[in-house]
C-alpha cells in the first residue's frame, strides 16, 4: 500500500501521461517513508495504469539490492544488458536501485556511463538517504525527488486494529515519525519488542544492562528497541523522565549524528 506522497503522484501521473519523464531520478529522504513503494507503485502505472504496489510482478521492472552489504560491477553490467532490451509491456524499461549507498565506486562509475548514454525509453531509479551518497558527477545528471514525512492523518489509515485505544495509536504515530514502514513495525511487533522493553525498564539497574546486552546480542535493531522503550515510558502511569530523556538523546545521536546504536542504547541505562 502506497501511504501518503500524493504531490508526488499527481506529478509522475502528469510526466507520464506526457511522455515527459526523466531518465534517471534520484528519490531520497529518511529510512521507511516509502521511497521503493513508491518507485514499484510508478512502475505498475506505467504498466497498468494503476499507481499502487499489485500482487503480479513487473514486467519491465528489475530490482536491484545489495548482496553482502554491496552492489558491485557485475550488477551495473546486468543493469546495462537489462536497459538495452526494447520495453514491450510499458513505454519504459525501468531499474530501481535501493540502498544505492551500497553502489562500490566502479559500480558507480559504470552506472555514471549507462546514465551518459541511456538508450530511449529506459528509466533509472536511485533509492538513497541523502543524494551525497552518491559520486557528485553521477548525482549531477539525475533529477532529485525528496521524500518527507507522510502526514499523521494518512499514517492512521495503515491502523486497522480495532482494539487499539486513541492514545495508543496516536502513541504509535508519534514513535513512527512520519514512515509508514516504522509504523508498521511498531504494530506488528514481530519479535516482541515491547515485551522486551517492558522487561528492561522494570527490572533492576544490573538486570536492565544484561537485559539490553542479550537483545544485542543477537543482533537486533537497536533503533526498534529505542521506539518500543519510548513508546512503554510514555504509556506507564509514572513516566520515567531521565530515562525518556536518555532515549530522546539516544535517537538523535543515532539518526543525525551517525553515532553507535548500540553504544548510544548502552549508555541510556549505565
Amino acid at each position: 500500500m502506497l501511504v501518503g506522497h500524493h504531490t508526488r503522484v499527481d506529478l509522475f501521473t502528469r510526466l507520464s501521461e506526457a511522455d515527459a519523464l526523466a531518465s534517471g531520478y534520484i528519490f531520497f529522504g529518511q529510512a521507511q517513508v516509502g521511497k521503493k513503494t513508491f518507485a514499484e507503485s510508478l512502475g505498475h502505472y506505467l504498466e497498468g495504469r494503476i499507481f499502487e504496489p499489485q500482487p503480479h510482478i513487473l514486467q519491465e521492472t528489475l530490482l536491484v539490492q545489495p548482496k553482502n552489504e554491496s552492489i558491485g560491477i557485475d550488477t551495473a553490467r546486468k543493469i546495462k544488458a537489462y536497459l538495452s532490451e526494447t520495453p514491450i509491456a510499458s513505454s519504459k524499461r525501468m531499474v530501481i536501485i535501493d540502498n544505492a549507498e551500497a553502489l562500490t565506486l566502479q559500480a558507480e562509475n559504470a552506472l555514471l556511463k549507462i546514465s551518459e548514454e541511456s538508450p530511449k525509453g529506459t528509466l533509472l531509479i536511485f533509492i538513497v538517504a541523502s543524494p551525497e551518497a552518491l559520486l557528485g558527477t553521477l548525482a549531477s545528471r539525475l533529477q532529485k525527488i525528496y521524500f518527507g514525512p507522510v502526514s499523521d492523518k494518512d499514517l492512521e489509515k495503515l491502523i486497522t486494529k480495532k482494539d487499539l485505544s486513541v492514545t495508543k495509536k496516536k502513541e504509535f504515530i508519534t514513535m513512527a515519525g512520519g514512515s509508514p514502514g516504522r509504523l508498521v513495525e511498531l504494530l506488528e511487533d514481530k519479535n516482541g519488542i515491547e515485551k522486551i522493553a517492558e522487561e528492561i525498564l522494570t527490572a533492576s539497574k544490573e538486570t536492565r544492562k544484561k537485559l539490553v546486552k542479550e537483545y544485542l546480542d543477537n543482533e537486533e535493531s537497536p533503533l526498534a528497541l529505542l521506539d518500543a522503550l519510548l513508546l512503554v515510558s510514555f504509556a506507564a502511569p509514572k513516566k520515567q523522565t531521565k530515562i525518556i530523556s536518555g532515549i530522546l538523546k539516544a535517537k538523535r545521536g543515532f539518526s543525525t549524528l551517525n553515532l553507535n546504536p548500540r553504544l548510544q542504547l548502552e549508555n541510556i541505562f549505565s
